[in-house]
């Protein structure tokens, strides 16, 4: 929480590898928790950079939405590195606003030139301290549905492959460049080797 003019703000900041985007570009080794880390990373010869940060912020937003981890319930493994190169994404929950699901699914975007910047975001999350109806709306809409689902069971057991510390993907991807191999192919690769 950071107090600015009078006003409190709530900041998300880098609390893992702190380096200057100049240095991001030369890292080889790349280390991240699986869940979080953008599909470009898996493959190898790309490195960090504002998107996949971006991409990591999303899913924060998605934990905040649903009050999960994301993909607790299966093993963080190349698999799941696999279909994360593929396009899969957490189930948004269906008291997640609209607008707030719109900034998940941009900043999770396969594609890292179609995600919002840094600034894009920052000036869209400021508009949602005074709410225009509409979103106030969306809101009041949301939490009636929070409210129905509580008390709803649901199998929250962790995987206990589900590991949530940063590890080097080169040890979880084995060095292939995962967008190019098949599902098939990635089983395979991780039962023989």
């Amino acid at each position: 929480m950071v107090e600015q003019n009078g006003l409190e703000f709530t900041r998300i900041v880098d609390l893992g590898l702190s380096i200057s985007l100049l240095e991001a570009g030369s890292i080889k080794d790349i280390n991240g928790v699986v869940p979080y880390v953008a599909p470009e990373l898996f493959n190898s010869s790309d490195s960090y950079s504002q998107a996949t940060d971006v991409y990591a912020f999303g899913i924060i937003m998605w934990g905040i939405s649903s009050g999960e981890d994301p993909f607790y319930n299966v093993a963080h493994d190349v698999i799941l590195a696999k279909d994360i190169c593929d396009g899969l994404r957490p189930e948004i929950t269906k008291d997640t606003p609209p607008f707030y699901k719109d900034l998940i699914e941009k900043c999770w975007d396969a594609d890292p030139k179609r995600r919002p910047t840094a600034e894009q975001i920052y000036q869209l999350i400021y508009m949602w301290y005074e709410p225009t109806q509409e979103i106030q709306d969306q809101i009041d809409k949301a939490e009636e549905t929070r409210q129905r689902n509580i008390g709803m069971k649901k199998d929250n057991t962790q995987h206990t492959g589900a590991i949530y510390t940063s590890r080097s993907l080169k040890k979880i991807t084995r060095g292939n460049k995962l967008y190019y191999i098949t599902r098939y192919e990635t089983i395979i690769n991780l039962f023989l080797f």
